[in-house]
């Protein structure tokens, strides 16, 4: 989903991620919650570099914040999270509509 922000934009990696949440199911498996929380957060960390071009993706990657495929504290530490790393970049997290979406959707 990443590599396909970076080379056709946020429509094409919206696209794709919708089609991976239909293959998944309507749960994460057990045994994979650990891995999708750390996939996850990577993820999103990875959205907040200080030319804020990565921060479209946070829309996309807003719609794995499912309560039936992630608890709803590594859903929090995952928002927290974003929130110090956008403030480490120099990104105001209230003023960018990316982040808010992504901080909602996540609440």
């Amino acid at each position: 989903v990443d590599a396909l922000f970076v080379c056709s934009g946020v429509d094409a990696a919206h696209s794709l991620s919708s089609a991976f949440m239909r293959q998944w199911g309507p749960r994460v498996m057990h045994w994979l919650e650990r891995a999708y929380f750390r996939s996850l957060k990577e993820a999103v960390i990875s959205c907040t570099i200080a030319d804020r071009s990565r921060l479209p993706l946070l829309e996309v990657l807003s719609s794995w914040m499912r309560a039936d495929f992630i608890q709803e504290a590594w859903q929090h530490h995952i928002s927290s999270e974003l929130l110090k790393c956008c403030t480490a970049a120099g990104i105001d997290a209230e003023a960018e509509p990316e982040v808010a979406i992504f901080i909602r959707r996540s609440a």
